[in-house]
Order: structure tokens, then C-alpha cells, then sequence
């Protein structure tokens, strides 16, 4: 992952937040080529919809939860 500033920020860029946006030095955006029609590339596209605290499920998780 290539962090980078809002100022770098192009439209074909990740815009996954990271850090504190009150702290404008630290404060910066993923930067990696983002997905066809999103905002975000494969990595955070995937996180977001699946919420920031969980773990990946695979297939094997998802039996385990059943049994």
C-alpha cells in the first residue's frame, strides 16, 4: 500500500481513509488503482462490506459456525 495526501489523491486512486483526519500530516488516503466503478481497490472494497473489526470468513469458518 502506497500512502499518500489528499493533494496526491488522483481519480483512479484508493480513497481509503486512514488516520485521523484532524491531524492533516498523518492523515492520509491508500492511494493503490481502485476498482472499475468504486472508490476503493480490491483490499478495502472487500473491507467494507464486511465491516472494518472482522476477520475474512472462508468456507471452513462458515461450516465450523454451523455445526
Amino acid at each position: 500500500m502506497s500512502m499518500i495526501t489528499m493533494e496526491e489523491l488522483k481519480s483512479s486512486m484508493c480513497k481509503w481513509p486512514i488516520g485521523d483526519p484532524r491531524k492533516k500530516k498523518t492523515f492520509l488516503f491508500c492511494g493503490a488503482g481502485r476498482e472499475e466503478g468504486g472508490s476503493y481497490c480490491e483490499e478495502h472494497s472487500a473491507m467494507s462490506r464486511r465491516g472494518f473489526n472482522a476477520a475474512p470468513t472462508t468456507q471452513e469458518d462458515t461450516t465450523k459456525k454451523a455445526a
